[in-house]
């Protein structure tokens, strides 16, 4: 009887729970996409560190922003915004005029940081750029905005080429 009536009272408190939700996105940084400083570094938690690089292209001309999520405790500077250490190509951390200009990426982007439980949006808030392929694409005006919030569990662990690809004959 006892043990009816302490599951009968679990089950009605449990139904007048409201779930955990994830926090919020708080904004971390702002800046304008045209900015000549060479980068921007903030903490995102206690061991993760963001930091905002400026890019240019081969002749030197400021083409974007490459962003990075490092943990302070390891030497090793891996990106944490990589899914998989093995890939090449357009990444949506990458926040390049021609991303625009081409419709490559959303101005409004949500990044996991792999193996913690972070997520970081970054928005190119009101962003124009000038040139039309990726050979000459610049910002000309807009700002940077990046956020974070803490998830309710961490993103998996970021895959490498062995894990993706099979080894031996099958």
């Amino acid at each position: 009887m006892l043990a009816a009536t302490f599951a009968l009272a679990l089950g009605v408190a449990l139904q007048n729970t409201v779930p955990l939700r994830p926090e919020s996105f708080t904004v971390v940084l702002q800046f304008p996409a045209t900015d000549d400083r060479e980068s921007y570094s903030v903490s995102l938690s206690r061991d993760v560190a963001l930091t905002v690089r400026r890019t240019v292209d081969a002749r030197g001309l400021h083409m974007g922003w490459d962003l990075a999520a490092t943990d302070r405790r390891l030497t090793s500077g891996t990106n944490f915004f990589y899914e998989c250490l093995c890939g090449h190509g357009p990444r949506p951390h990458e926040l390049y005029a021609w991303h625009f200009a081409t419709d490559y990426y959303p101005a409004e982007r949500t990044l996991p940081v792999y193996g913690y439980p972070l997520e970081v949006r970054v928005r190119c808030l009101e962003c124009e750029v000038e040139g039309k392929d990726g050979t000459d694409a610049r910002f000309v005006r807009g700002t940077i905005e990046v956020s974070v919030r803490r998830t309710g569990t961490a993103y998996p662990r970021q895959r490498t080429l062995r894990g993706v690809v099979r080894s031996g004959p099958r």
